[in-house]
C-alpha cells in the first residue's frame, strides 16, 4: 500500500481466544539501528484476568474495560476470576449501560463454594427493561434462601425496606439505563455468611419494591433471608447481557483478604483469636469453620500457623 507518516504503531487482536492473564515483559530487537529511544512505555492492565463470553469482545482501555459486540443471545458478556485465594467481596464499577429493547437485560452473577460445593452459583441478579422502565430480579435460591429482603437507601438513610420472595421482581427504576457498582460480598452482618448484593442505580431512583409503596432513594441493597449452608469463598463475577449497547467496567477489585479474619469485621485480632480457640481440634467438611484456613477439613496447628503469620492484617 502507500506510505503513510505516523508516530505509533499499535496492534490489537481482534476477538483473541487466549485469555491474558498478565504481560511479564515486552522485548524490542533491531537490525542496522544505531540508535532509538523508548519513551512512555506503559502496560495498561485490567487488574483481573477476564475472559469474553459469547460473542461479545473484551476492549482494554486503560482503566476500562470496554465490552462491545454484545448480542441477543442473552450469554455475551464478560467473566471475572479472582486470585487463587478466599475472597470475601467483588466489585466492579460500571458505567451507564443502555437497554436497549423491552425484555432487554444484564445478569450479575456471583460464583464461588457454597457448603463444600465447589462452583455454585451463589447469586444472580437481573436488571430487565419493561414498559415502566427496569426491573430487577433476585434469585438466591440456590444458597436456600426463600426471600430476599430489598432496602432502599438514599445516600446512607433508609428510605423503605420489604421482604420478597427471592425469583420474585422486587424493584422497579423508571428509566433503562443503568449504572454505578455492584458488590457481591460476604460480611458479619449476612445471614450464615451469605453474600450481599448492592446495587447503587444512579441518582434519585424512584423504586417500588413488589408489594411495597414507591420509595426515592439512589441504592438497592438485596439480602438473602433465612439461608441454609454456608459460603466458603467467592471465586467470580459473571456478567451476561442481552441486547444492551456496550458497556464499560472500572475498577474491579478483590479487596484485601485478611485469612485469619474469623468475625468478618475486616481484620485478624485478638476477638478472631478466641474464635480460633472454641474450635480448635474439630474437624468437619473442608471449609466447615473459618478457622479451617487452610480447608484441610481440621482445625489444627497448620491452621493456627497461618491464623499467626496473619494477625494484625487488615483490610481497610
Amino acid at each position: 500500500g502507500p506510505t503513510v507518516a505516523g508516530d505509533r504503531i499499535e496492534f490489537h487482536p481482534e476477538n483473541p481466544t487466549v485469555d491474558l492473564a498478565c504481560v511479564n515483559s515486552a522485548t524490542i530487537r533491531a537490525t542496522d539501528v544505531p540508535e532509538f529511544d523508548v519513551v512512555g512505555e506503559r502496560i495498561l492492565a485490567f487488574n483481573l484476568e477476564a475472559s469474553a463470553r459469547g460473542q461479545a469482545h473484551l476492549l482494554p482501555d486503560k482503566a476500562f474495560l470496554l465490552v462491545d459486540n454484545i448480542g441477543s443471545s442473552g450469554v455475551d458478556g464478560v467473566r471475572v476470576d479472582t486470585p487463587e485465594e478466599i475472597v470475601n467481596e467483588l466489585s466492579l464499577d460500571l458505567s451507564t449501560v443502555s437497554l436497549a429493547g423491552l425484555d432487554a437485560s444484564m445478569r450479575f452473577s456471583a460464583l464461588g463454594a457454597h457448603d463444600g460445593t465447589p462452583a455454585t452459583v451463589l447469586a444472580t441478579v437481573d436488571v430487565v427493561h419493561t414498559q415502566t422502565g427496569a426491573e430487577i430480579v433476585a434469585d438466591y435460591a440456590d444458597l436456600g434462601a426463600t426471600d430476599v429482603l430489598v432496602e432502599v437507601y438514599l445516600a446512607t438513610l433508609l428510605m423503605g425496606s420489604a421482604v420478597v420472595p427471592t425469583t420474585a421482581p422486587v424493584a422497579a427504576i423508571a428509566g433503562s439505563d443503568v449504572g454505578g457498582a455492584v458488590v457481591f460480598r460476604r460480611c458479619a452482618s449476612c445471614p450464615a455468611g451469605a453474600p450481599n448484593l448492592d446495587v447503587p442505580l444512579g441518582s434519585l431512583y424512584m423504586v417500588t419494591p413488589a408489594g411495597g409503596a414507591p420509595v426515592l432513594g439512589d441504592m438497592v441493597r438485596l439480602t438473602p433471608q433465612a439461608v441454609t449452608g454456608t459460603v466458603q469463598r467467592l471465586d467470580n463475577v459473571v456478567v451476561r447481557s442481552k441486547e444492551t449497547s456496550d458497556f464499560a467496567i472500572a475498577n474491579f477489585q478483590a479487596p484485601v483478604v485478611c485469612e485469619g479474619d474469623l468475625d468478618l469485621d475486616g481484620d485478624t485480632d485478638v476477638l478472631d483469636f478466641a474464635d480460633f480457640l472454641i474450635d480448635f481440634g474439630l474437624s468437619g467438611p473442608p471449609y466447615f469453620s473459618r478457622a479451617d484456613i487452610d480447608g484441610s477439613g481440621g482445625v489444627d496447628v497448620l491452621d493456627f500457623a497461618k491464623f499467626a503469620a496473619d494477625f494484625g492484617c487488615s483490610a481497610y
